[in-house]
């Protein structure tokens, strides 16, 4: 059963230049992060928010607590814990939670 429930924070006013592996490198120390989901624009740039998926609530509200309000290249983060994120997301996470479980079956990490 996977329950995404406060594990997924989002977080807005990143810098247009950041990637999703940026934002992974970044929260690494908060704790295991399995997805970033950066949004982007019809062009393929970034639109400045994302949603990402922690392992488990604790380390998503430590994150968040500390993103919120942080200064990054003179922009101020939004970050909170996500109550709604979007369903083609819930989704994905679901799949790739499964992936995670079948590999952890059979002694793969």
């Amino acid at each position: 059963f996977y329950s995404w429930r406060d594990r997924i924070v989002f977080v807005s006013s990143i810098p247009f230049h950041f990637k999703a592996q940026d934002i992974m490198i970044m929260l690494k120390q908060f704790g295991r992060c399995f997805r970033v989901d950066l949004a982007r624009n019809g062009f393929g740039g970034s639109r400045g928010f994302a949603f990402i998926e922690f392992e488990n609530a604790d380390n998503a509200k430590i994150a968040a607590e500390y993103l919120d309000g942080a200064e990054i290249d003179g922009r101020f983060l939004r970050a909170e814990i996500s109550k709604n994120p979007p369903d083609e997301l819930i989704e994905i996470y679901r799949k790739t939670a499964r992936q995670r479980a079948e590999k952890d079956r059979h002694g793969f990490l």
